[in-house]
């Protein structure tokens, strides 16, 4: 899935809205880390 580059911030915006980061702030972590 997180195959290219492109995907990686792609990914973090749904998780950004779809999941608050107060909700999970691991699962918002490791993507806008990379």
């Amino acid at each position: 899935m997180v195959q290219k580059p492109a995907l990686k911030p792609l990914l973090g915006s749904s998780l950004n809205l779809f999941a608050p980061p107060s909700s999970y702030p691991r699962a918002r972590s490791p993507y806008l880390n990379v």
